[in-house]
């Protein structure tokens, strides 16, 4: 039975808690949470998506203040870091010199030198390492991989992602609000930076333009295949909309279009046709997430793409990237592959 705890029982810390017991010999062991209303069973976060958060029973688990406390439990084997991104950086490296194994949520760390110092303790540990890069696991983005994989609809030519949030109104002490503690935007962005460094790599160039105070952020992507990404993502979402994600991806032989708000999600266009195609597409992403990452401490393995904090930790780079050239109004260029050490335990 591989025992679980989890750091932060705000908005993400409990969608991953609800997931957790759907997942065969896991065991949830300890939560922690530094306020004493979150680590209330009963306790709603508040949050832009309805990710089935509900009551838990927690009588059998060890609640703590003490996030160091949970990290020392001998009972802990994997700890699930769902604290403000400025935290990921401190609790990471402190289980994985304890000798637990990680799960962070995204993005791995505020900075790329900060994700490699977690990198390297994850290393001489000898333990694995997760990001919690959902989106590669998202039904609508999996199906799109494997459009792009499979060639169905002919060569991608351009793909653009948009992710849209308004401010994180209900984050703890406002951290959210803070660009130093949350990298402005960066929370909403690295999911789509992600997705487009999982699909196609790093590209060659990135340029990009960003405004109110890093809350919204455009950026190009070009690749030397000639492929082009456009990556939009605003905090600055009208609270009264709420959130929406959506992409549009231009292929030789057609299109696809997912947008979050609408029922069915996602559209095929093939060829000159006016009459899309709803394919089906199920799946919870979150527990999809979880259950490969468990699956990988099980059964000793890496998990590939999928699981990859190396990839994750170049998705950061990329972001810095845009970041940089939003700041100073240039191109920023990129090696095509970022020279990697070994697989971080992973």
């Amino acid at each position: 039975m591989i025992g679980i705890g989890v750091v932060g029982l705000g908005f993400m810390g409990r969608a991953h808690l609800v997931r957790y017991p759907k997942i065969q010999n896991v065991a949830l062991v300890a939560v922690a949470d530094q306020e004493a209303e979150r680590r209330k069973p009963d306790f709603q976060p508040g949050g832009n998506l309805d990710l089935g958060i509900r009551a838990l029973d927690w009588e059998r688990m060890h609640v703590t203040a003490s996030a160091e406390d949970l990290i020392r439990d001998p009972q802990v084997h994997i700890v699930d870091i769902c604290l403000p991104t400025y935290l990921h950086h401190r609790y990471a490296i402190m289980a994985l010199e304890q000798g637990k194994h990680v799960i962070c949520e995204k993005p791995l760390a505020l900075s790329v030198a900060e994700a490699d110092q977690i990198l390297a303790a994850a290393r001489a540990a000898k333990r694995r390492l997760f990001v919690a890069q959902v989106v590669r696991f998202w039904p609508e983005f999996t199906y799109l991989q494997q459009l792009v994989e499979s060639g169905e609809l002919g060569r991608l030519n351009y793909l653009a992602l948009s992710r849209q949030s308004a401010p994180a109104a209900w984050s703890w002490d406002n951290w959210s609000a803070d660009v130093n503690r949350s990298g402005g935007v960066l929370d909403v962005w690295i999911h789509d930076v992600d997705y487009a460094n999982f699909l196609l790599g790093l590209p060659t160039q990135v340029f990009a333009q960003s405004a109110a105070n890093r809350r919204i952020i455009l950026a190009q992507f070009d690749y030397a295949t000639g492929q082009r990404i456009a990556v939009h993502a605003s905090r600055a979402f009208s609270p009264a909309l709420g959130f929406e994600a959506r992409f549009e991806a231009v292929f030789e032989g057609g299109m696809a279009r997912y947008l979050s708000s609408q029922k069915p999600t996602l559209a095929i266009y093939r060829g000159s046709s006016k009459t899309p195609e709803y394919p089906t597409v199920v799946g919870d992403a979150y527990l999809d997430e979880l259950q490969c990452f468990v699956d990988c401490v099980r059964e000793d393995k890496d998990g590939g793409k999928l699981a990859d904090s190396i990839s994750a930790r170049d998705s950061l780079r990329l972001a810095e990237a845009g970041f940089a050239s939003a700041l100073n109004g240039a191109l920023v260029k990129l090696e095509s592959r970022v020279p990697r050490t070994e697989n971080a335990g992973n």
